[in-house]
């Protein structure tokens, strides 16, 4: 179910945002908004943890030992979507090439040229 809920919500902000690469604000809106509307009860750390298990932005932390500054990857299950999302894209598009509205366009099949 949580599935199919974030590659919905997921298709739909590539459409209404007329990119294969939605920014970070809008994927940390997309978040909250699920949350919100599923959750209406959480309130406080648990509704931000519940944020963070769909989408949480990149950030730099310190390292304990080291005392070097580190940055840690966006992550959750929205991010996971894209990520996959655009490895698909590059693959289907050739190595190193990508198309702006590749979920927007239908693929052009052979049998919308053949005549009956």
């Amino acid at each position: 179910m949580r599935r199919h809920l974030v590659k919905s919500v997921c298709a739909d902000l590539i459409k209404t945002s007329h990119s294969n690469y939605p920014s970070t604000d809008q994927r940390e809106q997309l978040a909250n908004c699920i949350v919100t509307q599923l959750y209406p009860t959480l309130t406080g750390q648990e509704s931000t943890d519940l944020k963070n298990s769909y989408y949480s932005p990149s950030s730099m932390v310190t390292d304990s030992n080291t005392g070097r500054k580190k940055s840690v990857a966006p992550s959750g299950y929205i991010q996971y979507y894209f990520k996959n999302f655009w490895k698909s894209v590059r693959k289907t598009n050739g190595e190193g090439q990508f198309s702006e509205d590749a979920v927007l366009c239908a693929p052009i099949e052979q049998s919308d040229y053949d005549e009956d």
